[in-house]
């Protein structure tokens, strides 16, 4: 019966409309599945039927651009994240250094050193000896928390990438998400790069009029690159949705 169950998948192949060039070797794992159904059941064909070495199966494959696309929201996400987590949480990323060597403070999101995390700040570091009456207005006040859209645009980068992942997988819907979600992100990335040098260029000005060192910190430049990384990733997301998705046999099992 097992020579039986043999010339059946014998013939089974010599009827597959497949061409020969389009299959592929199975793997060792598929092999030994069937092997082990085959000894389990030796007087029945039906784990050849159950378990086809060259089946075919035609799958759109995704162009190239979506995976640019992919890679330009991930690039977004993690710079967006370390601007996120700038001082006082990590001194190392700033939007604004002021002061001398011996006593600097950076001014992050959420705060400057040695100072509790919070949302909206008044810059007042008692180290500097810095009169801050000139900054101590509702509408500097308002800007401060306005540095929220840096934490929100990584989120919604995140949700881009995520989204993109099934976009890359042969679904049109997930980089139609991912197009609408970077758009979103880009919006807010051109609202925070703006409100960062306003902000920021307001506050360096005023300690430079106190004698007081001060320069535009990392961070800047890490908003405006995740800036320019979005729109990369929006543009090539959108050509790769309106772009041919060619199809390709993949053996399945």
């Amino acid at each position: 019966m097992f020579l039986a169950s043999v010339k059946v998948h014998s013939s089974y192949k010599e009827r597959s409309t497949v061409p020969p060039n389009c299959r592929s070797k199975p793997s060792a794992s598929r092999r030994l599945i069937v092997a082990l159904a085959m000894i389990a059941f030796p007087s029945s064909c039906l784990p050849l039927y159950l378990f086809p070495l060259y089946h075919q199966r035609h799958m759109p494959s995704a162009p190239s651009a979506p995976l640019l696309g992919l890679f330009f929201t991930f690039s977004t996400t993690v710079l967006l994240t370390l601007v996120s987590v700038s001082a006082p949480t990590w001194d190392k990323i700033s939007f604004l250094d002021a002061g001398s060597r011996s006593a600097i403070i950076h001014f992050g999101v959420f705060g400057f050193t040695r100072r509790k995390a919070s949302v909206g700040y008044r810059f007042n570091p008692s180290s500097l000896d810095f009169n801050d009456r000139s900054l101590h207005t509702p509408v500097i006040l308002n800007l401060t928390r306005t540095l929220m859209l840096h934490p929100i645009g990584a989120g919604l980068a995140g949700l881009a990438f995520v989204s993109g992942i099934s976009g890359v997988s042969c679904h049109r819907a997930g980089t139609a998400a991912m197009i609408f979600l970077a758009a979103l992100t880009n919006v807010v990335c051109i609202m925070a790069f703006l409100f960062d040098m306003v902000l920021f260029g307001i506050a360096r000005n005023s300690f430079r009029g106190q004698g007081i060192p001060s320069q535009y910190g990392n961070a800047c430049w890490l908003t405006l690159a995740a800036l320019v990384s979005i729109f990369l990733g929006f543009s090539t997301a959108a050509c790769g949705m309106f772009s041919r998705y060619k199809k390709r046999t993949k053996p399945v099992f």
